[in-house]
């Protein structure tokens, strides 16, 4: 997957402590501090709401709930893993078959913009960056950590988002039922 580290004399952080896992939504930011190990140590979650707001005010909410992120994981000397998503293929679904609510999602949700203003705040700040594959972290966190450690769904999302980054095993076999609607 992709690293992006600032240059090694400003560096301030590093996966050696642990890292904040990120997950990035459309009316927030959840992240998790975990240890090396894997202990979820603190989770919170970083709310904003992009609605019926200028361009210019979307920005200026993503750039300051963006920056709690970063001082976050700074605060604690650790690297941030995020998910490396791709709405490319999503955009392009829209085209055969359209969803005006999922459409005005996919716009409003300024992925592009938040990613980018994490990595230059991330890179002034001496923070390290990684991004893992996005396959089934809402799945693992919703069914293996939600309940148990009593959490929304996007902080377990950013609890295995962080787990990614030192490759812990996500078993859920034994949690998984499959129910199938249709005729009996």
């Amino acid at each position: 997957r992709y690293q992006f580290e600032p240059p090694k004399n400003i560096t301030k952080t590093s996966k050696k402590n642990g890292v904040v896992g990120l997950d990035i939504n459309t009316d927030n930011f959840a992240v998790t501090e975990i240890s090396r190990g894997g202990k979820l140590l603190h989770s919170k979650v970083f709310k904003f709401d992009l609605r019926n707001k200028t361009s210019q005010q979307r920005e200026d909410i993503i750039f300051n709930t963006m920056n709690k992120v970063v001082d976050y994981a700074l605060s604690r000397k650790k690297d941030i893993v995020y998910e490396d998503l791709d709405f490319t293929k999503k955009r392009s679904e829209l085209k055969d078959n359209y969803d005006k609510d999922y459409a005005r999602m996919l716009s409003s949700f300024a992925y592009s913009k938040m990613l980018s203003q994490l990595m230059g705040r991330a890179y002034r700040e001496g923070v390290i960056l990684h991004s893992v594959n996005p396959a089934y972290t809402s799945l693992i966190g919703k069914i293996k950590y939600q309940v148990k450690y009593g959490i929304s769904s996007h902080q377990a999302a950013s609890y295995v988002i962080a787990r990614k980054i030192y490759k812990l095993k996500e078993n859920i076999k034994n949690k998984l039922t499959v129910h199938h609607k249709g005729k009996a």
